[in-house]
């Protein structure tokens, strides 16, 4: 039994720090493109948020570079204040087509929750009966 033992033993260095350079390269590697990955995701996120929330502002950064490069900003910008400018975004098409997703989504999620809580509690009283 010892001399398998002593085999083993010896072979294993000169295998193993082979095995485990590639092995350590690649999760560093695989590391670094999963955290890419994650800062990307985040980023995405970010944006996203950053428009649902401010929506006619993102517009209104739009609309005011339609105006300025059409040099309409004198006879446009001037007569039309800020806040003016994003109720009219805000009522735009697309801006209430998201927003009202997103309170649809919220809706389906919160009666899911509902289903879900009534589901616990009709288990929990068959389970006490």
């Amino acid at each position: 039994i010892r001399p398998t033992l002593e085999y083993v033993s010896t072979s294993r260095p000169t295998i193993l720090p082979a095995t485990t350079n590639i092995v350590n390269d690649n999760l560093i590697d695989e590391e670094i493109i999963e955290y890419k990955i994650r800062i990307l995701a985040m980023q995405d996120i970010i944006c996203q948020r950053i428009i649902l929330t401010f929506p006619q502002r993102v517009e209104y950064q739009l609309v005011r570079k339609q105006f300025s490069q059409l040099d309409l900003q004198s006879s446009i910008l001037s007569s039309t204040s800020l806040d003016k400018l994003d109720s009219i975004m805000a009522n735009h098409p697309e801006t209430e087509r998201r927003q009202n997703e997103l309170i649809t989504k919220r809706k389906i999620y919160e009666e899911t929750i509902k289903e879900l809580h009534n589901l616990e509690q009709h288990q929990s009283n068959a389970n006490t009966a």
